[in-house]
C-alpha cells in the first residue's frame, strides 16, 4: 500500500492505524504526490491512500494522474473539510472510497477495513466486465454525493429512470417507488420545458455529455438546477446515463433579485427629486425585499419631526393618511437614535415595543441626514443574511442619490441667486453709467466751447480726462454685464503705458520713472484703468512728492 500525506504526521498515523489492525500490509510512504507516482510505476502497489492536500496539487488532481495510466489501481482519498463539493468531484475523478480525516483517530478496525474493501473491490474490478465495474461506481456515488442523481437507460429513445439516490428523493420530494420505471419526462420535466428536454435527451442518446442550467418540477414547485448528464458506454452503444441535479435556485434568484436591485441605482442616478427617489425606494422594498408596507419618512422642522414623503399602494389601503411622528415617538425615531438598520423577525414578539401594531416581521433603517425607511409585512419573516445584504445596499444607494439631489438643487439655488444678483448689479450699472453721463456730457460740451474762444494747454488736460471717464464709464457697464474680462490681450509696452496713464492723474509733485520696464501681453484698457488706480494710491497715501517707478523685478 502506498500512503501519500499533506505531512509526515497524516502518514504516520495511517501506517499506525493499518499495522495496529493489519500486520500483512507492507506499507510505502511519501508526502510528495511526484513521489508517490514513481512508487507506483516502480512497486507492485495494491491500494493508493492519500491525502487531499498536498503540495504541488490537490488530492483530486493527484487522483486523474493516476487514473491517466491506472485506471482499476484502489485509491482511498482522505479530506478535512468533508464538503459535499469536494466528495463529489473525489467520486467523479473515480476515487474508489472517500473519508473525512476524523476517520484517522478511529482505533477500531474500520479504517483497515474500508481500506481492505476497497482493495477487495479493485480485485474484482480486473475480473469482472465493465458493466460491473460501472454499476460498483455507482453505487458509491449514489452513496456519497449530496446532489441528487439519476440513474437512466433508454427504452428505445425514451429515457426510463431505472434508480434515484437518497439526495434525489429529498431535494425532489418524489419517492423511489413513484419514480423508477417512469421516463424522466412525465417525473420531473415541466410541460413548458418538453421542447429543451427533447433536445438533451437526443444529446445523450447519441452519446454526448450534457452540462446546462433547467428548470424541474418537484413537490416544492418548480426549481432551478445545473444539470450534468454522463452517458454509460458499453461496447460501441449507450443505453444509459447518470444525471446530476445541482439545486441552483437561490443563487438564481440571488443573480435575479441583485439585478433589479441594480436597476433601481440606475433609476437614482437618473432621479430629479427627493420625492422621485422615494417612490423609487418603496417600490424597491415591496418588489425585492418582499416587504408590502414600505415608507419613506423625511426628517422635517429641523430634524425634529418625521413627515411621511412617499408609501406602496399596500401601505396606503391598510394604514390610510399616514401621521407624522415627533422626535422619540415609535419605530422610526428608534432606529434614527441606533444609526444602523433595525431588523424584526417579529415586531410583535419585542418585548419593548407595542403589541397592537398591525405588522410582523420589519427593516427599519436611517438614510444618512435625510429620514427613516421603513419596510413591513403583516407576517413573521425569518430574515437571513441576504435579506440583510439587500437592505443596506438599498439604503446606501438611496442615501447617495438624496445626497446628489441635494448638491445639485443647492447649486441651482445657487445659480438663481447669483442671476438675481447679475440682474440687480446690470440694473445698477446702467443706472450709475446714466448718472454719470449726464454730467460728463454737459462738461465735455463746455470745454468744447471754451475750446472755440481760447487756447490753453490745461483744456487738453481736460479733454483727455473727460474722455478717459467716458471710456471708464463704456467698461464698467461691460463689465458688470458680462462678468467677464473685457477686450483680447496684446503685447503692450509698460514704458509707453505707464506715462500716458501718468498723464491722466493729477501727480502735483510726484515724480514717476520707468527703469528697463518690460512688454508684456495684456488688456490695455484693463491694464491702463489698474496703473491709473495705482497712482492714485501711491499719491494719496503717499506724498505729493513721491517717487513712483515702474521697472522690471
Amino acid at each position: 500500500m502506498l500512503s501519500v500525506g499533506d505531512e509526515p504526521a497524516f502518514v504516520d498515523v495511517v501506517v499506525d492505524g493499518l499495522r495496529r489492525n493489519e500486520d500483512r500490509f507492507d506499507v510505502l510512504e511519501t508526502t510528495n504526490p511526484h513521489e508517490g507516482i514513481e512508487y507506483i510505476e516502480a512497486e507492485a502497489i495494491d491500494c493508493v491512500v492519500s491525502a487531499y492536500e498536498l503540495p504541488d496539487m490537490d488530492g483530486i488532481e493527484f487522483l486523474d494522474t493516476v487514473r491517466e495510466t491506472y485506471p482499476e489501481l484502489p485509491f482511498v482519498l482522505f479530506a478535512g473539510d468533508g464538503s459535499a463539493a469536494t466528495a463529489r468531484n473525489a467520486f467523479l475523478a473515480g476515487a474508489t472510497d472517500y473519508l473525512q480525516k476524523e476517520a484517522l483517530r478511529d482505533t477500531s478496525t474500520s479504517l483497515s477495513d474500508r481500506i481492505m474493501d476497497a482493495i477487495d473491490r479493485g480485485d474484482r474490478t480486473g475480473r469482472r466486465s465493465q458493466r460491473s465495474h460501472e454499476r460498483d461506481h455507482r453505487t458509491a456515488l449514489f452513496d456519497n454525493s449530496p446532489d441528487p442523481i439519476i440513474e437512466i437507460e433508454f427504452d428505445g429513445e425514451t429515457p426510463i429512470i431505472t434508480d434515484v439516490n437518497a439526495a434525489f428523493e429529498e431535494t425532489f420530494g418524489f419517492d423511489t417507488a413513484d419514480t423508477v420505471g417512469q421516463p424522466v419526462r412525465e417525473v420531473v420535466v415541466p410541460e413548458a420545458e418538453g421542447a429543451e428536454h427533447e433536445r438533451l435527451k437526443r444529446q445523450v442518446f447519441e452519446r454526448n455529455s450534457v452540462e446546462t442550467d433547467v428548470r424541474r418540477e418537484t413537490t416544492r414547485g418548480i426549481r432551478e438546477f445545473h444539470l450534468r448528464v454522463m452517458p454509460i458506454d458499453i461496447g460501441d452503444v449507450s443505453d444509459g446515463a447518470y444525471a446530476w441535479y445541482t439545486d441552483i435556485t437561490e443563487r438564481t434568484e440571488r443573480e435575479r433579485v441583485l439585478g433589479e436591485l441594480h436597476d433601481v441605482t440606475r433609476k437614482f442616478a437618473r432621479a430629479s427629486s427627493s420625492e422621485e427617489i422615494a417612490t423609487l425606494a418603496v417600490e424597491a422594498g415591496r418588489d425585492i425585499l418582499k416587504l408590502p408596507y414600505t415608507h419613506f419618512y423625511k426628517l422635517t422642522d429641523n430634524g425634529q419631526k418625521l413627515t411621511p414623503m412617499a408609501a406602496t399602494p399596500e401601505m396606503d389601503d391598510r394604514f390610510g393618511d399616514l401621521p407624522s411622528f415627533d422626535r422619540g415617538d415609535g419605530l422610526l425615531w428608534k432606529a434614527r437614535a441606533a444609526g444602523t438598520i433595525q431588523r424584526y423577525d417579529d415586531v410583535q414578539a419585542e418585548d419593548d415595543l407595542a403589541s397592537n401594531l398591525p405588522i410582523r416581521g420589519a427593516i427599519i433603517a436611517p438614510v444618512g441626514d435625510f429620514g427613516v425607511l421603513g419596510s413591513a409585512s403583516p407576517v413573521p419573516a425569518e430574515f437571513n443574511a441576504f435579506d440583510r445584504e439587500l437592505a443596506s445596499i438599498l439604503i446606501t444607494q438611496m442615501e447617495a442619490a438624496l445626497e446628489a439631489v441635494q448638491r445639485r438643487e443647492s447649486l441651482r439655488v445657487h445659480e438663481q441667486e447669483l442671476e438675481r444678483q447679475n440682474e440687480r448689479l446690470d440694473e445698477f450699472a446702467s443706472v450709475v453709467a446714466h448718472d454719470l453721463r449726464n454730467p460728463l456730457n454737459v462738461a465735455t460740451g463746455r470745454v468744447e466751447l471754451v475750446q472755440a474762444e481760447s487756447d490753453s494747454d490745461h483744456l487738453d488736460v481736460i479733454d483727455r480726462a473727460l474722455d478717459r471717464m467716458d471710456a471708464l464709464i463704456d467698461q464698467t457697464l461691460t463689465l458688470a454685464q458680462s462678468g467677464q474680462v473685457i477686450g483680447e490681450t496684446e503685447s503692450v509696452d509698460l514704458s509707453t503705458l505707464s506715462e500716458q496713464c501718468w498723464r491722466n492723474v493729477e501727480t502735483t509733485d510726484a515724480t514717476l520713472r520707468t527703469e528697463n520696464a518690460p512688454v508684456i501681453d495684456a488688456d490695455p484698457e484693463r491694464l491702463q484703468h489698474l496703473f491709473e488706480n495705482l497712482y492714485r494710491n501711491a499719491i494719496e497715501h503717499g506724498s505729493d512728492d513721491v517717487t513712483v517707478r515702474v521697472m522690471r523685478l
